[in-house]
């Protein structure tokens, strides 16, 4: 009975609330021999594999740095929402396949042009050598109905779209493939739209293909699309930029001016945000960060590095919930994960198993071991040679003593 009730019990600690803990930033004041996400890095592996609290995952970090305009947020899930949409037009796609296969041409032109409405849905997820494909199936079911006109637009469309023109001669008559090659000598009738942009250097693209990126400085810009918009006159034109809320336009209202907003990233974190260690009281600016980000604690580090290009760490937990906050620890070594390591354990030393920030009993605990020297620089090592006195016993002692590799202290608050 015992064991189950240690496996229960087990299993209860394990579903335990754990504190979320961001470890978002450092300030440095000089050159670190490594960059300062490296160091993040090792802080955040190791408070992981100490599981006291609860660790944001990358994105969240990120977006803890910079304010994330709700419109790109939008975007995003439009995005999946693009994708789910081409997975079904892929389906109908293969279901309008196998209908022509078995010589059902109505059967399948009308599951494409079921799909064609789909395919305007999908966005930036589109794939113009599927579409290619959705264009040569296209065809041939209506040329085999004797449509010959409308047959020759759709090719003229897959010309357009993709570099891949060849058929496959096991899927498709001769009939079919010689029609198919005379549409290849025609010379394409193209338009030329032109449209003017709130902001150059956008990157045009249409049902997959890249039509282009326009100029850096003029704000002029010419889109080339075959004379005909039959069936893809609702077909989606994107402008998309970096920093920028993507804007889609239907090929049939292609013209005149186009604006591209900016998202909006202009609440950025305060450059002195986590610059409190050891100060009494939080700013408004740190407990309105946690709350937004629905953070229940933070670590706090400066990082520096001493003339012996060692790393300085100084860091301490601050929790939310009562302004609680542990002292300030500092670690000093040349191994940065080392560094990260120690200082994580020892931090942890004023932490419960809950999370909560424990009091120090000290105003000002400290303890220092330096990196270790070359035997021939230990102060001990002359001192016993000189005296004749390090005999196997004694010399033993002092030459297999293990040494600590870094120096750490530790501050009461305030401090």
């Amino acid at each position: 009975m015992w064991v189950l009730g240690f496996v229960f019990s087990m299993i209860l600690a394990a579903a335990e609330h754990k504190p979320k803990l961001g470890i978002v930033d450092l300030k440095t004041d000089s050159q670190l021999p490594d960059s300062k996400e490296d160091l993040l890095r090792d802080l955040r592996q190791e408070f992981q594999w100490q599981g006291v609290f609860e660790l944001t995952n990358h994105e969240q970090l990120l977006k803890l740095q910079n304010r994330i305009d709700p419109r790109e947020l939008e975007q995003r899930q439009r995005r999946l929402q693009e994708s789910e949409e081409w997975e079904i037009f892929k389906r109908q796609l293969q279901g309008a396949r196998q209908l022509y296969a078995e010589s059902r041409f109505a059967e399948s032109l009308s599951l494409l042009d079921s799909a064609l409405l789909v395919l305007f849905k999908s966005g930036l997820a589109v794939e113009p050598a599927v579409v290619g494909d959705f264009l040569v199936y296209k065809a041939a079911n209506e040329f085999f109905l004797s449509n010959q006109e409308s047959a020759r637009e759709s090719l003229i469309w897959r010309n357009f779209l993709t570099d891949s023109r060849s058929i496959d001669t096991q899927k498709f008559s001769p009939l079919f493939i010689a029609f198919d090659n005379k549409v290849k000598m025609e010379a394409p009738r193209l338009r030329l739209y032109s449209v003017d942009l709130s902001a150059p250097g956008a990157v045009v693209f249409f049902l997959g293909k890249r039509l282009g990126v326009s100029s850096t400085e003029q704000q002029s810009f010419g889109v080339e699309l075959p004379s005909s918009m039959t069936f893809f006159s609702l077909a989606p034109i994107f402008f998309l930029k970096d920093g920028y809320l993507p804007k889609s336009v239907e090929a049939a209202k292609l013209s005149g001016k186009i604006d591209l907003e900016p998202y909006d990233t202009s609440e950025k974190v305060e450059d002195d945000l986590f610059q409190v260690l050891g100060s009494l009281a939080p700013s408004t600016a740190l407990t309105d960060f946690l709350k937004e980000r629905d953070l229940e604690a933070v670590l706090l580090i400066n990082a520096a590095v001493n003339l012996k290009n060692e790393w300085i760490v100084r860091s301490q937990i601050f929790r939310l919930r009562n302004f609680q906050k542990s002292p300030v620890v500092e670690v000093i070594g040349k191994d940065r994960s080392e560094v990260a390591k120690t200082l994580v354990r020892r931090l942890l030393l004023f932490v419960d198993e809950a999370g909560n920030i424990i009091e120090p009993t000290g105003l000002d605990l400290r303890e220092r071991a330096y990196v270790s020297q070359p035997l021939y620089k230990k102060w001990w090592f002359w001192a016993l040679v000189g005296t004749g006195v390090a005999g196997a016993t004694t010399a033993g002692y002092f030459l297999l003593k293990p040494e600590e590799q870094i120096k750490f202290s530790v501050r009461a608050k305030g401090d």
